[in-house]
């Protein structure tokens, strides 16, 4: 009897122990669903595409919970849907590493679960998140011909548009989003569809289907906040449609439902923008300054700033008001896309402010210091760091030098007298500028001539011929700036005219017809002028890369070119001279001969600079080294030529200061007959080359290149 009871108990604790861990383990999985279901609530308050903190937090919590069945009941019947489970919380918390392993997990060690065409949906829509497209195609394909589930083959539809419209082949991607609405049972999984239909048909400028499918998916959502978001969609379709009547129709009921909805400024700036795009100014001012008011700080009100500025600069020419308001714009909301608009637009004003006052400033210097002059027409300079090779960098209007090789014809050209092709230049500049001076650009001030002064130092004309280069090469880069950051087309030409007609500079009057050519190039009504433009190009400028180009688009053949010296191969023999041959003595005559026809300024300072340094290296002329120093500082007083010989004339000037105190005192105290103290200050060298003068001949400069001077 005793043996009967002792067995009869020790059953029971079994069962009870059986009940105990049953009861547990199943509370660990019940768990898990909870965890996970309220995670789920917390996406579907998403305002974006990322998860939020709550939305994590709780994932985070259904993670940790289906880890805990994984691990203390691996044997157990829910642990294909703890994996599940997981990966789709991977899934949503954008783990998608994670979110595969998982998936794949329940896939190859549960092949018969009743979840593994869900897993293989997942898997899938995991893929396309990695974008590893090659392998979602084929699964969802397979899964949309074979699922058992009709659910399962219909998101599988939906999911290969989506795989395409991550691509942007957006005509594919309505192919299959519209079959995927055929089936579609869930309201939300049909405003999905329809939403990504109209985003599709927005990307292929199809506005007005764009509109019809925002719309449809506004009455599919249940979601309050997607129905206001898609609401406002439907109304930019309709904008974007040109129908903008109906828009502010569908704007104003959509704000008079929603008058505390949390994005309510986004419709009023929707709302604004559609009386500005049908000319109702004063209406669409009045809702911005709204906005303004009311929403501050907001990417509406960003919106709002920066469609002010837009009319400031677009329709009133008021720059300065529209930098103003381009910058109120950034501040509003820094991270939005108008704030970025807002600064390139504001650093656009600003270079071009930045460019007329500099121009004042050139101008009035070479009024004020220029006897007798007249005021300058011209009005735009680059800085005084600025080259020609700055200008060609700034902007790429310097034509292709292989386009040159383009079809050969007859040269018509071939024949005409310097004069003659001069006088058709000179004309069809007159011409164009007479069109363009009845579009002076807004703002331009010609700079009044300021009071003589008997004490201003006059200009050197190395040092005028310096500041006209200036001039000309800030005039096209100011025509530059109205022509690819303002679409000022006629403030360009007007500029580019301008710079033509102020220079000597053949580099930049080529760029400047060729800038003027390309302007042309897409008005059919210019296509004389702008093949008058080329011609001229083509016979007074073949030597410039545009006259090249000129001539491969007029189909004439490439100009034969002159077998004469260019300034490299020229320099590079004289370097020879002075650096192999020890003949510095030609070499200066050759550098010499070069200068007298070199046109291009950099090469100049290079020439004289040469031979400054052969004077005072190898031929020990210091007077005359000295003389080409002096010409480059006045000539050229910003260059890094300039700076590098600064030292050494400061140098001999100090040191022909301390000769005279030297020698003044030595004379008031007694006459002496030493050569030395007879000497002319003006011939005794600088300190530093009397120390290189008094070197071994074996330390001499032979080998020495002038730019590698330190």
């Amino acid at each position: 009897m005793t043996k009967k009871i002792s067995l009869f108990a020790a059953v029971i604790a079994i069962l009870v122990s059986n009940s105990f861990f049953s009861c547990a383990y199943f509370n660990t999985y019940y768990n898990t669903k909870k965890f996970y279901n309220e995670a789920l609530q917390e996406t579907e308050k998403r305002t974006s595409d990322k998860p939020g903190s709550t939305e994590r937090q709780k994932f985070d919590k259904t993670i940790n919970q289906a880890s805990k069945v994984l691990q203390l009941y691996p044997e157990s019947k829910y642990v294909d849907d703890a994996l599940l489970i997981l990966g789709k919380s991977f899934f949503y918390i954008e783990d998608y590493r994670k979110a595969e392993r998982k998936f794949l997990e329940l896939i190859d060690i549960y092949p018969n679960s009743e979840n593994i065409e869900e897993a293989e949906l997942w898997l899938a829509k995991t893929q396309i998140s990695l974008e590893r497209y090659d392998l979602a195609f084929p699964e969802l394909q397979k899964m949309q011909q074979n699922a058992k589930s009709k659910d399962i083959r219909n998101e599988s539809q939906y999911w290969l548009g989506e795989a395409y419209f991550q691509q942007e082949l957006y005509l594919e991607a309505t192919k299959e989003f519209n079959a995927a609405l055929g089936d579609l049972g869930d309201d939300e999984m049909r405003a999905k569809t329809y939403n990504r239909l109209g985003e599709c048909y927005l990307e292929l400028e199809s506005y007005f289907r764009a509109a019809e499918n925002f719309e449809s998916a506004a009455k599919y959502t249940r979601r309050l906040d997607r129905r206001f978001d898609l609401g406002l969609q439907h109304a930019k379709a309709l904008n974007l449609a040109g129908n903008h009547d109906d828009a502010i129709e569908k704007l104003d009921a959509l704000i008079a439902r929603n008058d505390q909805h949390k994005n309510l400024s986004l419709a009023k700036l929707e709302l604004a923008n559609s009386y500005m795009s049908k000319n109702a100014t004063e209406k669409a001012i009045e809702i911005y300054n709204d906005i303004i008011e009311l929403h501050p700080r907001t990417t509406a009100a960003a919106g709002a700033y920066l469609a002010l500025a837009q009319y400031d600069e677009e329709v009133l020419n008021n720059y300065e008001t529209a930098e103003d308001n381009y910058r109120q714009a950034a501040l509003q909301d820094n991270r939005s896309d108008f704030a970025k608009t807002a600064n390139e637009k504001a650093a656009n004003i600003n270079e071009l402010r930045k460019l007329q006052k500099s121009i004042a400033e050139l101008q009035e210097k070479l009024i004020a210091k220029t006897p007798d002059s007249t005021n300058s027409e011209s009005s735009g300079r680059l800085g005084f760091n600025d080259s020609i090779d700055d200008v060609r960098a700034r902007r790429n209007t310097l034509p292709n030098r292989t386009s040159a090789n383009r079809g050969a014809e007859n040269d018509p050209g071939r024949g005409k007298t310097k004069k003659q092709s001069n006088a058709v230049e000179q004309d069809e500049v007159a011409s164009q500028r007479a069109r363009s001076n009845a579009h002076t650009p807004r703002g331009r001030k010609q700079p009044g001539r300021p009071a003589e002064n008997e004490n201003t130092k006059s200009l050197t004309q190395a040092q005028k011929d310096s500041i006209e280069l200036l001039i000309t090469g800030q005039k096209i880069q100011l025509a530059e700036t109205f022509y690819f950051d303002f679409a000022q087309t006629d403030s360009a030409l007007f500029y580019y005219l301008d710079a033509i007609s102020g220079s000597n500079s053949r580099e930049f009057r080529a760029l400047a017809f060729y800038s003027i050519a390309q302007i042309y190039e897409n008005q059919t009504n210019r296509a004389a002028v702008r093949d008058s433009v080329l011609k001229i190009l083509a016979y007074n400028y073949q030597d410039t890369p545009q006259g090249t180009a000129a001539r491969a688009e007029l189909g004439l053949a490439p100009q034969q070119q002159k077998e004469t010296n260019t300034f490299s191969s020229v320099f590079a023999a004289a370097e020879d001279l002075y650096l192999r041959q020890n003949k510095p003595r030609a070499a200066e005559k050759k550098l010499l001969s070069l200068l007298e026809v070199v046109e291009n300024e950099n090469e100049k300072m290079k020439a004289i600079y040469t031979l400054g340094w052969l004077n005072e290296h190898q031929l020990q002329e210091n007077d005359r080294a000295l003389s080409y120093y002096k010409q480059l500082v006045e000539s050229y007083p910003t260059s890094e030529f300039a700076k590098r010989v600064n030292k050494k004339i400061i140098s001999v000037e100090q040191a022909k200061q301390a000769a005279e105190e030297a020698n003044s005192e030595q004379k008031s105290k007694t006459v002496m007959t030493d050569s030395t103290a007879t000497k002319s200050p003006a011939q005794l060298p600088p300190p530093e080359l009397k120390t290189e003068a008094k070197a071994d001949s074996s330390k001499s400069t032979q080998g020495q290149r002038p730019d590698r001077e330190n």
